[in-house]
């Protein structure tokens, strides 16, 4: 492993807005020490993939560990990031009493033989053999929104351990609502209604597949931002107010502009790969910190046609926000060495994030490589 360490000055400042409750208002970012832990394994234990679009954290794990989808083998693999790292796997069917789809959107480890997976049509519950303990399934006239796809949206499928309940997100007559399932009683207790975008009040303005919200649950809120826009939102579940966070970038774009067509799904793809994108928002709870990456907007003229290295060439920036969401800072992460259509995954104190990127000089596809992003803990609280 390497071990970088650098240092990032930021200058931004947040602002909050709220619905009905009281949030701190504007504070100035401090300076924030990092440090890169560069991860490699070897080609005997690659299969066959150089990064994991969909993966999730084992939070039981005393050691830190991730789990990927790997859809050319249709398994669930461990990749285990300290100590030695090393890469396990069980294989998924595809059919029978233990089918799995092989179209997985969303996966999440509750612990090293307990994940649940879904497949675009249930959410399953599978041991560590693959076989499944539990199963859920959904009416007809809803369309769930669980998806990990870097050039749409993420909305992962969250588990509380306390209330042993799931959370998801459905659309139900045009509008989104995160569905509160109660696995005990093995069915749905409760449904939030999430506002829409301040820039799409009225849910009449057409972003393509940037449409729908990114959307998590931490510790009792339902935090859900849109890719078009910098802007925040946070839904208390236990008080049922809302706020807004403006979480604007100082080095892009903070909205996008809105999609020349509605039904042409040419024009939504090159749409959404040009222009401005802000992905979910994480939380890393050994810190008490959330992040979220975001890419710039960089337009093709009409005669160019989209590529990997255009898509490689995208600048990627990571902001941090402290436990009341102050802008802790924003940084450029290095160019040419990630994808932003790839994956990363929030660990209790660290970001993993897969060196994967057609326009590096140093890629090595004998070797699985990641970086390990991990902010210092803050001394002076803010």
């Amino acid at each position: 492993m390497k071990l970088a360490s650098f240092i990032i000055c930021l200058f931004l400042v947040s602002c909050v807005s709220n619905s009905g409750g009281n949030m701190p208002h504007n504070k100035y970012g401090d300076s924030v020490a990092f440090s890169l832990k560069e991860v490699n394994i070897s080609s005997s234990e690659i299969l066959q993939l150089k990064d994991y679009p969909i993966t999730g954290f084992i939070g039981s794990d005393s050691l830190q560990s991730i789990v990927g989808y790997n859809y050319r083998t249709h398994s669930l693999d461990k990749i285990r990031l300290d100590g030695n790292p090393s890469i396990s796997s069980f294989q998924l069917s595809k059919e029978g009493p233990d089918g799995i789809f092989p179209r997985v959107k969303s996966i999440c480890p509750v612990s090293d033989d307990s994940i649940w997976v879904y497949d675009g049509t249930f959410i399953s519950l599978l041991n560590n053999c693959g076989e499944i303990c539990h199963k859920i399934s959904f009416p007809s006239d809803v369309q769930v929104l669980l998806e990990t796809n870097y050039a749409m949206h993420t909305a992962k499928l969250c588990y509380d351990r306390e209330k042993a309940s799931l959370y998801y997100p459905v659309l139900r007559a045009d509008s989104v609502c995160v569905e509160e399932y109660d696995l005990s009683k093995d069915t749905v207790a409760r449904s939030y209604f999430l506002k829409p975008s301040l820039l799409n009040p009225d849910n009449v303005a057409e972003y393509g597949d940037l449409r729908f919200p990114n959307v998590n649950v931490v510790n009792g809120k339902i935090i859900y931002n849109y890719p078009y826009e910098s802007t925040i939102y946070i839904l208390d579940m236990k008080n049922e107010k809302y706020y807004e966070i403006g979480a604007a970038s100082n080095y892009t774009s903070n909205a996008a502009p809105q999609c020349d067509s509605k039904t042409d799904y040419s024009v939504w793809q090159r749409y959404g790969l040009e222009n401005t994108h802000f992905y979910d928002v994480m939380y890393l709870p050994d810190l008490q910190i959330y992040a979220r990456f975001h890419i710039e907007g960089k337009s093709l003229s009409a005669s160019e046609k989209l590529t990997q290295s255009f898509l490689d060439s995208k600048s990627l920036y990571l902001m941090l926000f402290d436990s009341d969401f102050h802008i802790i800072g924003e940084t450029k992460m290095k160019v040419h060495t990630y994808s932003p259509f790839t994956s990363w995954c929030a660990l209790s104190n660290a970001i993993s994030l897969f060196k994967n990127n057609s326009l590096s000089d140093s890629l090595d596809y004998e070797v699985l490589s990641l970086d390990l992003i991990l902010p210092d803990k803050l001394t002076n609280k803010i």
